[in-house]
């Protein structure tokens, strides 16, 4: 009997050292979490304290600064917001390409004369590629100029001749007007070599006013040297 006792005293043993075990690790866990709930409890408190100091010095601030501040915050904001706009708007894709529509210039049937006998015209092609067109147009034949002829060809040796037909290698064949600036007539007599029977333009300018009459064209020139 004393030894059944003996050996119910060790199993009694045994199961109190695993009880043991068992309180030593849970305790252990409850520490780690009792530890870990201050932490937090720690952090939460240090927050709000934070968050009341921030409300506490909002509310010591003057009205002038509340305003103030709030302002460059919803500056800053806005600005923030924009910049974000416009990234957006800067990586969209580019727009295609407009189409050009070419732009038809119509000549004009009766150009207005320049006073110098000089007129523009512009013409566009089917792709809108404009062209700028001189074109000479003489002045009418008034009064004027057929004063200035009949000075030119009265008072001129050389002119005198080309018109009577008096030299040999020359046919008189027309007068031109050129420009008509009063008292100031530009004029061409066009005669024809007959050896070379080329056309060739002798230009004067004669003052009605004055009688006063200058070779132009250097045909004219050596024509008066000759003459």
């Amino acid at each position: 009997m004393p030894e059944a006792k003996a050996g119910g005293g060790n199993r009694s043993g045994a199961q109190l050292a695993g009880e043991a075990t068992v309180l030593r690790r849970n305790s252990k866990g409850s520490l780690r979490l009792r530890s870990q709930y201050n932490g937090f409890q720690k952090i939460m408190v240090s927050f709000f304290m934070l968050v009341t100091l921030l409300g506490a010095g909002v509310l010591l601030l003057s009205e002038t600064n509340r305003h103030r501040m709030i302002h460059r915050l919803g500056n800053e904001v806005t600005r923030l917001y924009q910049s974000k706009e416009s990234r957006g708007i800067f990586e969209l894709p580019p727009p295609p390409p407009s189409r050009v529509e070419p732009q038809v210039i119509f000549r004009s049937a009766a150009p207005v004369a320049q006073p110098e006998g000089t007129v523009y015209t512009a013409t566009a092609d089917e792709s809108g590629n404009e062209t700028i067109e001189k074109i000479f147009i003489p002045p009418q034949v008034t009064p004027g100029f057929e004063a200035a002829f009949r000075l030119l060809s009265s008072e001129s040796v050389a002119a005198s001749k080309l018109f009577n037909g008096a030299l040999p290698d020359l046919s008189y064949k027309e007068w031109k007007p050129l420009q008509n600036k009063h008292p100031e007539y530009m004029i061409a007599m066009v005669a024809e070599q007959v050896s070379s029977e080329t056309e060739i333009q002798y230009v004067w300018s004669v003052n009605t006013e004055t009688s006063r009459i200058v070779p132009l064209s250097q045909a004219a020139r050596d024509l008066e040297r000759a003459n």
